[in-house]
C-alpha cells in the first residue's frame, strides 16, 4: 500500500471470507472487518490501523446482530483513546432496521461516556424518510455529535458522513487528492485531519510528519552485495593454529567466530531491517526506485498542502502516475519469476501465498475449557496451560552421573551412544543434508557458506575435539 494514513475506513468492501487480510494490507496494520453475512460478496465495512496504535475491538455491544454492518473499536493514540466506528446503512433499509443501527452506535457511546468518538459510513439518508431524518437529528442532539463532512459527491448529493464530538477547530474533512481506489461518483474518497493538543493524529499525508518516527533498527549482513571471492580466497588464508593450543571449549569458540566474523564484516556489508514497530513496511517486491518515488510524491503532496504552490501539485501528480506504474511493472515482474521458479524453488510460492493468507486481526478473547477469556483472564490462562506442559523439577546435568549410566548398560539392557571422534569427512557427510535455502542459526551464518566453505572450516574438528 502506498499510503501513508495512519487510519483507514472503507464501506461496501464487497469481501468474503475467501479473502484474508494479507491480500488487502501489507504487514503493519490491525485490520477490523465485517463481511456482509452469507458470503454475498455485498455490503460490508473495514477498519484498518497502523500497529504503532493500540487497538481494542468493541464486542460487548447491546443490540448487535450479524445483520448490522458496523464495526466499533477504540484507537489508543499516545495517551488518547477514542472510540472509533464505521458503519454502512443500504439505501432499502427498512424504518425499524435504520433505528436499531442508530440504537445500537447510541448503546456504545452511552457505555464509553468519557472517550472522543468518531463515527465513518455510508447513511444513506437521502432514501430515508421524514420520520427518519427526524430520528437522526435526534439521535445526534442526543450522543452531542456534530457532522463535518463538506464534500459533496459528482451528483451534488452526500450519502457519506463524518460524525464526532470534536471541537470544530480539531478535525478537517477535505476531498482526498491521492485516492486508494477508483472515484466512485456517489461516494468520493477523503481525508480528515484530527488534531490533539500537544501532538497530530494523522489520518492523512499531510500530518504525518508531525510524528517522530522511531530510530530502532536491526543490523543484518546484506548477502546480495557480497564480495564472494575475496570472502572465500581469504577464509581459505585463516590460521586455526591457535585453537590447538586452547584447552577450553568455551574460549576455543570464540576464538573461532571472533576470526570468522572478523572476516564476514569484511567482505560482506550491513544492511538495516526495519524493526516491527516502525513506520512503515514496505511489500518485499517493492525496489528503491519505488520508495524512492514514494518518499518524493509525499514530499510535494505535503508542499502544496502547506503552501498551496501549483508546482508541487504538478510534480505530486507526476509522481503518482510514475509510482503506480513502477508499481504495475514491478508486481508483474515479481508474479512472472514467482511462477517461473515454482517448481525450482517451491518455498518462495508458499511463502507468498502465506503472506496473503496471514491474519492479522486483533483477538481479544479466547476460549479454555470451555469458558471465555478475555485480558488478564485470558494471560492466566496461557501461564497455567503452559505450565502444566512442563516439568518444575530442573534437569541435572552431571558428568559423573551420565558416567554411571553409561557403565550400567553391563549389567541391564541400556543401549549406550560414544562418539569418539568426528573427522572432516563427517562433517561433510552432515553438511551435504542442509538444504540450501533453510534458515541460518543463531550465529547468523547462512546454510550456503557453511556448504562451499565446509572444507575450509575443518576447525571444527579440532573445537570437537
Amino acid at each position: 500500500m502506498e499510503s501513508e494514513y495512519d487510519m483507514i475506513a472503507l464501506t461496501e468492501t464487497f469481501l468474503t471470507s475467501s479473502v484474508s487480510y494479507g491480500e488487502l494490507f501489507p504487514p503493519g496494520f490491525h485490520v477490523v472487518r465485517k463481511d456482509r453475512p452469507g458470503d454475498c460478496g455485498w455490503g460490508g465495512v473495514l477498519l484498518a490501523i497502523r500497529d504503532r496504535y493500540n487497538v481494542k475491538i468493541v464486542t460487548d455491544i447491546v443490540s448487535m446482530t450479524d445483520d448490522k454492518e458496523l464495526i466499533f473499536a477504540i484507537v489508543t493514540f499516545k495517551n488518547v483513546k477514542v472510540l472509533c466506528c464505521v458503519v454502512y446503512l443500504p439505501p432499502n433499509y427498512k424504518d425499524e432496521q435504520y433505528l436499531n443501527v442508530l440504537t445500537c452506535i447510541e448503546n456504545v457511546i452511552c457505555t464509553y461516556p468519557d472517550l472522543n468518538v468518531l463515527i465513518l459510513g455510508d447513511f444513506n439518508l437521502n432514501s430515508c424518510s421524514t420520520n427518519i431524518k427526524t430520528s437522526f437529528d435526534f439521535f445526534c442532539e442526543f450522543c452531542s455529535l456534530k457532522q463535518y463532512n463538506t464534500v459533496l459527491n459528482n451528483r451534488g448529493g452526500m450519502l457519506d458522513l463524518v460524525l464526532g464530538n470534536f471541537e470544530a477547530k480539531q478535525i478537517v474533512v477535505s476531498l482526498s487528492e491521492d485516492p486508494l481506489v477508483n472515484i466512485d461518483q456517489y461516494h468520493p474518497m477523503f481525508d480528515i485531519n484530527i488534531t490533539f493538543p500537544g501532538f497530530w493524529i494523522a489520518s492523512s499525508v499531510s500530518s504525518l510528519q508531525q510524528v517522530t518516527p522511531r530510530s530502532d533498527t536491526n543490523t543484518d549482513w546484506n548477502w546480495r552485495k557480497a564480495d564472494f571471492q575475496g570472502l572465500y580466497r581469504t577464509l581459505i588464508e585463516i590460521d586455526w593454529s591457535d585453537l590447538l593450543t586452547i584447552s577450553d571449549i568455551n574460549c576455543a569458540v570464540q576464538l573461532f567466530y571472533d576470526k570468522l566474523y572478523e572476516i564476514i564484516n569484511l567482505f560482506v556489508p550491513i544492511k538495516k531491517q526495519l524493526s516491527n514497530n516502525q513506520r512503515y513496511i514496505y511489500p518485499n517486491w517493492y525496489n528503491v526506485e519505488i520508495i524512492k518515488n514514494i518518499k518524493t510524491k509525499h514530499f510535494h503532496h505535503k508542499q502544496f498542502k502547506k503552501e498551496g504552490k501549483e508546482f508541487n501539485k504538478a510534480m505530486f501528480i507526476y509522481y503518482r502516475e510514475k509510482f503506480k506504474k513502477l508499481i504495475d511493472c514491478e508486481y508483474r515482474k515479481y508474479m512472472t519469476v514467482l511462477q517461473k521458479n515454482i517448481i525450482d524453488d517451491p518455498v518462495q510460492f508458499w511463502k507468498y501465498v502465506k503472506e496473503k493468507k496471514n491474519n492479522r486481526r486483533y483477538i481479544d478473547t479466547y476460549i479454555y475449557e470451555n469458558t471465555a477469556v478475555t485480558d488478564q483472564a485470558a494471560a492466566d490462562a496461557f501461564a497455567k496451560y503452559f505450565a502444566s506442559v512442563f516439568h518444575a523439577e530442573k534437569p541435572v546435568l552431571n558428568p559423573d552421573t551420565a558416567a554411571k549410566a553409561a557403565y550400567a548398560h553391563i549389567h541391564r539392557d541400556v543401549t549406550s551412544v560414544s562418539i569418539t571422534t568426528v573427522d572432516e569427512n563427517d562433517l561433510k557427510k552432515v553438511v551435504r543434508r542442509l538444504k540450501p535455502r533453510s534458515a541460518g542459526g543463531p550465529d547468523g551464518i547462512p546454510v550456503f557458506l557453511v556448504k562451499d566453505c565446509i572444507s575450509v572450516l575443518f576447525c571444527i574438528c579440532i573445537i570437537f575435539h
